[in-house]
């Protein structure tokens, strides 16, 4: 699949709950595993910048990967996971 951007300036984002974010071990301090996707914590979960054209380099974890094929249907080039967002029912949860 590749992705064609209509208007540079303009990004869409979906914004999940982080309960569809396996939960970090403790020890990690709210490390995750992205993989290749470039991946920023904030105060209440993360903001990740997906890499969604298909690359045979891209390393995408296999729990992430319904979230990318969610990402690549709706064209979304930035994924919020905040822990007030809504859950959604097509995509896996974790318990945290």
């Amino acid at each position: 699949m590749s992705f064609e951007e209509k208007d540079g300036s303009v990004a869409t984002c979906l914004d999940l709950c982080t309960s569809h974010v396996p939960r970090p071990d403790e020890r990690q301090e709210r490390q995750v595993d992205f993989g290749s996707h470039r991946a920023v914590a904030h105060e209440h979960g993360w903001t990740v910048f997906p890499l969604l054209d298909d690359d045979d380099g891209v390393y995408t974890p296999d729990w992430f990967k319904p979230t990318i094929e969610l990402a690549r249907r709706v064209c979304a080039r930035v994924i919020n996971y905040d822990r007030d967002a809504h859950e959604r029912d097509d995509l896996p949860k974790w318990e945290w």
